[in-house]
């Protein structure tokens, strides 16, 4: 997800993904649907970059003067639904990776508390690589893909 292309790149959406959170299957205390007063009290699993600054859940918490317990932060979605599953944490994460995670986790998919911002997935690459052969291939064979998944 990319707020802003900088300047000298090109780029062409792929899809639009929106968000849903995780909990390991018999989450003692997440039954049927996520309140967010439980969302709140609950510790949580940030996927991020160690430098990068709040996400969209703090940008939709903070406009109800709102914050989360973040826990631990990871690095990686491939670490976050691993650790999920064996704690009582709770991450919120792209839809299409929590239902990959719960096929191979022991976990649930439940919706957002609040309502989240859906956004766009991109490609981006270096302006003038229009004329590249390879490159041009492979963004078609990349937006193809994306197309099945999306």
């Amino acid at each position: 997800m990319f707020l802003r292309v900088a300047p000298g790149l090109e780029h062409a959406e792929l899809f639009r993904e929106s968000f849903a959170c995780i909990v390991r299957k018999g989450h003692p205390r997440v039954g049927r649907a996520l309140t967010l007063e439980r969302f709140l009290e609950l510790d949580h699993v940030l996927v991020s970059a160690p430098d990068y600054g709040p996400g969209v859940v703090e940008f939709e918490l903070a406009k109800r003067s709102l914050r989360r317990r973040v826990a631990v932060r990871v690095p990686s979605f491939l670490v976050a639904p691993a650790l999920v599953a064996r704690t009582d944490m709770i991450c919120t994460v792209p839809r299409g990776i929590a239902e990959l995670a719960a096929r191979a986790h022991p976990l649930r998919v439940v919706s957002p508390p609040i309502e989240l911002p859906s956004f766009a997935v991109q490609m981006i690459w270096r302006a003038g690589a229009g004329s590249d052969v390879a490159l041009r291939w492979l963004r078609a064979h990349l937006v193809a893909a994306a197309t099945r998944v999306g």
